[in-house]
């Protein structure tokens, strides 16, 4: 399972600003619960810039007037490598330097003069760290992404201690801020404080350890590099399930990319033709691949739903600009964590039947659903796919079209 990780899991994601589930605090006149669709991030910062909080009631806006009372400050600790309960382990021993660094760097906070405004928080509510980072979809800004990455921070760190959440930061708030003080992206270089947010990551013993080891190493060889990436040590599923589902944001920002000069000179109507066809292509390939992985470990099958989605999206996309432009069909490879089930809607029933026999019995009705869902999936997305090669290769038949892409 590791080799599928280090295959497709190169390049970083994972975005959830999680709502806080409960709140009650203090007005001018008195106490307030809010409700449920008002406790998240965007109301509360309203909320309190528009003074109906005393903003001492909500930690996170907190002022220190010692430091700099303008600023956002850090009130909510998230778990630490450090203090990680491994006592399920036979021998915890090997991990004992990575967490001892942790300990060192346990107070090494960004400088005050790197967090946000108390004039910004409300402009940052609902902001995604990484796709600041990495300019997905916004201007890359390195500034704009430390103050999300903070605001985000803070918010998982009042979760952890108001609700016993614990989250997986690796690629948002305390992730993010590994990268940007590892990498030096809009700050001076500051290793300590790049451990100390790794320490702060969450996941699987030997990720943790490699990722913390790592960064020691950096600071002890004087490393001057821009290229940490919190996602080249994952072992676990979770993990590599956010990773990979990162690596396809970043992936998706390079298609849109190229799809954009490709058909800046196409009429509008195809230009709408192809957003069709991808978004039921995207539907199929999610439905196609929803049972890759049931066999897996825990943690795997989003993983594995992933890689499989991906890829055959990917193939997909070659095909499907090679028959619009008349160029030469591009060769699918062969997808090595690819389930024969995958191609479901295309098999002929005996081959289906012939594949059913090898499944336990108790799981072949949920086999067949899928199937089910697959084939109704594949009928919406491939009258979309006629309507946009009629357009952009009215040569074709419709036969003709479907033929060229039944194998996928």
């Amino acid at each position: 399972m590791r080799r599928v990780a280090r295959r497709f899991v190169r390049k970083p994601w994972q975005r959830s600003l999680t709502p806080l589930h409960s709140w009650e605090g203090t007005t001018r006149g008195g106490s307030v619960s809010l409700t449920r669709e008002m406790r998240t991030m965007p109301t509360l910062v309203a909320l309190a810039l528009a003074g109906t909080l005393i903003p001492a009631a909500w930690p996170i806006l907190a002022r220190d007037a010692e430091t700099d009372g303008s600023r956002l400050q850090h009130a909510f600790a998230l778990p630490d490598w450090a203090d990680e309960d491994l006592s399920w382990l036979r021998d915890a021993s090997p991990y004992d330097a990575s967490r001892a660094q942790c300990a060192r760097v346990r107070h090494r906070e960004p400088p005050a003069h790197d967090w946000p405004l108390q004039s910004e928080i409300a402009a940052l509510a609902g902001c995604d760290s990484f796709a600041l980072y990495h300019g997905i979809g916004v201007a890359q800004d390195y500034t704009r992404a430390r103050h999300c990455a903070l605001v985000e921070r803070e918010e998982m760190g009042h979760d952890h201690a108001a609700n016993g959440i614990t989250h997986f930061p690796v690629l948002d708030g305390s992730g993010v801020l590994a990268m940007i003080y590892a990498n030096g992206a809009g700050v001076p270089r500051d290793l300590d404080v790049a451990i100390h947010m790794a320490c702060e990551m969450n996941g699987a013993a030997a990720e943790m350890d490699s990722r913390v080891t790592a960064l020691a190493e950096m600071r002890q060889s004087l490393w001057q590099g821009s290229d940490f990436d919190p996602c080249a040590f994952m072992t676990s599923g979770t993990g590599s399930s956010i990773c990979l589902a990162g690596a396809r944001r970043l992936d998706g920002q390079a298609i849109q990319q190229r799809l954009a000069a490709i058909s800046a000179q196409w009429p509008a109507a195809q230009r709408q033709a192809l957003a069709d066809v991808r978004q039921a292509f995207a539907s199929y390939a999610e439905a196609a691949n929803q049972l890759n992985g049931f066999d897996a470990g825990a943690g795997w099958p989003g993983v594995w739903q992933q890689a499989g989605q991906s890829a055959l999206e990917d193939a997909f996309l070659q095909r499907l600009l090679a028959v619009a432009q008349r160029q030469a069909l591009p060769v699918v490879p062969d997808h090595e964590d690819e389930r024969p089930w995958a191609r479901s809607a295309t098999m002929t029933e005996a081959a289906w039947q012939a594949m059913l026999a090898d499944i336990r019995p108790e799981d072949r009705q949920h086999f067949n659903d899928s199937r089910t869902a697959t084939i109704a999936a594949r009928r919406a997305f491939e009258p979309r796919l006629v309507a946009f090669l009629r357009l952009a290769r009215p040569d074709l038949t419709a036969h003709q079209v479907r033929v060229l892409f039944r194998d996928l």
